[in-house]
């Protein structure tokens, strides 16, 4: 699968990862820290005014939506309506 994705809104997914990583199994937990890498090189190598296309399998979308879903969930329970909304926003884009 094939996401566009500014530059805002691959760093919230790159923090959403980085955030989420340690509450899962240390074999997830090395997928999530290679996809990180290499977000963050595509996040590096993106101009500012463009979006970046980002080719996902289904392993790693699979595992970005668990680590969102799991991030916008401790947003609402500390309370956070406006954060958890905007992961929301972030996982209709990576889903859809």
């Amino acid at each position: 699968m094939r996401i566009k994705l500014d530059r805002y809104d691959l760093s919230a997914l790159i923090n959403g990862l980085y955030s989420m990583r340690n509450n899962y199994d240390a074999a997830t937990r090395t997928l999530i820290n290679d996809l990180t890498l290499r977000l963050i090189d595509i996040h590096d190598n993106t101009n500012h005014r463009r979006k970046a296309r980002i080719k996902l399998d289904g392993t790693e979308q699979s595992i970005i939506l668990h680590c969102l879903v799991d991030w916008r969930n401790q947003f609402i329970q500390e309370g956070k309506p406006g954060a958890a909304e905007g992961v929301g926003e972030l996982i209709i884009r990576i889903a859809y």
